[in-house]
């Protein structure tokens, strides 16, 4: 691996890719993503995301991994 760019609880940044901690239920292990193979990104609102692992009713497409400070925050990638 290369070097961190970035680091917190919920995530690790290389210069090619990113690991999300705590993604796949129920054990709790990592998710690494290739920057190769993200198609897009964007900003979203929290508003209505109340889970603090998994899907909601909101965004159905998308899975959270575990955040215990999830209902802190105000917006996600």
């Amino acid at each position: 691996m290369t070097d961190v760019l970035y680091f917190d609880k919920q995530v690790t940044v290389y210069r090619d890719l990113l690991v999300i901690n705590k993604y796949y239920f129920p054990l709790a292990t990592s998710k690494t993503i290739m920057f190769s193979e993200i198609e897009s990104l964007s900003l979203q609102s929290s508003e209505g995301v109340e889970h603090r692992w998994g899907v909601c009713s909101k965004y159905l497409n998308n899975w959270f991994p575990l955040d215990t400070e999830r209902k802190k925050k105000t917006k996600f990638i």
